[in-house]
C-alpha cells in the first residue's frame, strides 16, 4: 500500500494523503497517530474543515 501527499498542512497539524479515491486527513498528538477525517476525494475539503475544531 501506498500513500501519496495530496496537500499542505490544514489546520494545526493537520496532514491529508490520498488513498485510492479517498482523502485521509490525520495528525500526530505526542506519539499517537490520530486520524481525523476520512472523505472521498470529489468532496468539497474547504467546507468539511469550516468547523473543525483544530486543539
Amino acid at each position: 500500500m501506498s500513500l501519496k501527499l495530496v496537500g499542505k498542512e490544514i489546520g494545526k497539524g493537520v496532514r491529508s494523503y490520498a488513498y485510492k479515491n479517498y482523502i485521509i486527513f490525520f495528525r500526530y498528538v505526542d506519539d499517537v497517530f490520530q486520524v481525523v477525517k476520512i472523505t472521498e476525494g470529489h468532496r468539497d475539503i474547504e467546507n468539511l474543515f469550516d468547523n473543525f475544531d483544530n486543539k
